[in-house]
């Protein structure tokens, strides 16, 4: 049996931005070590298996910004902000060599706006025998428990191109033993209870979904659908990919 899972992301906006503008983020003065230290903190992610890489971008005259690719966003830093977080991630390596417990929520590697909001597991059985998986799936909250959201998506039987598999029941999934089995996700929208509200806005400037496979295959990596930057109760993704 299979089970993939699907977690909503969003990015909260306690922290507005002015007249709909992105944040801006001002150069500083590398220094000289700059890139020995990009490389220490892509060594310490690799270690610790957080699915980021920092990048530094840096003038003739020596100034620069550090881009942060992770697998929600691409993040972009002062080189003081990446001081500092890089002096955490020490202090959390030094802890994990001593046994400590890291989590998702603790470590310096992401914004702490980004939020995982809520998520769904999926039994993946039924394309065992060429059936479609299609619904309206509510999400179990992770962060809020008043929340009500619910993604509409599916996961279809197809060929290599994408077409739908169409072909009479497989009673047993022994039948498909040596057949190479295509599937398409399918994620439409989110809708988000009038709860999630603020008053009268969502709180949330900005929305996605990831999803993986298998949740018990640790090789298995998040796959993220395009961003909705709107604060809206029915971000709509149009999502589609061929696994």
């Amino acid at each position: 049996s299979c089970t993939g899972q699907l977690d909503l992301i969003v990015q909260s906006t306690m922290t507005p931005r002015k007249n709909g503008a992105k944040p801006q983020c001002p150069l500083e003065l590398v220094p000289f070590r700059g890139y020995q230290m990009i490389n220490e903190a892509n060594s310490i992610a690799c270690a610790l298996n957080k699915d980021c890489a920092f990048h530094l971008f840096v003038t003739e005259n020596g100034y620069g910004r550090v881009y942060v690719r992770t697998e929600y966003a691409t993040l972009n830093w002062t080189w003081s902000k990446f001081e500092q977080r890089l002096a955490a991630m020490r202090q959390l390596s030094m802890g994990v060599t001593a046994g400590h417990k890291v989590t998702w929520d603790d470590a310096p590697f992401v914004d702490n706006n980004f939020i995982r909001l809520g998520s769904v597991d999926i039994a993946m059985q039924p394309l065992g025998v060429l059936q479609p998986i299609a619904g309206s799936f509510q999400l179990t909250p992770a962060k809020y428990r008043n929340l009500e959201a619910w993604v509409e998506m599916g996961i279809v039987p197809c060929d290599s191109s994408g077409a739908e598999v169409i072909s009479d029941r497989v009673d047993d999934p022994v039948e498909l033993l040596g057949s190479t089995l295509y599937f398409q996700v399918q994620i439409k929208q989110i809708s988000f209870g009038k709860s999630i509200m603020k008053g009268n806005s969502v709180p949330f400037g900005r929305t996605w979904i990831r999803y993986k496979i298998s949740i018990k295959n640790s090789n298995d990596r998040w796959v993220k659908t395009s961003e909705v930057d709107q604060p809206i109760l029915k971000p709509v993704y149009n999502y589609t990919r061929v696994h």
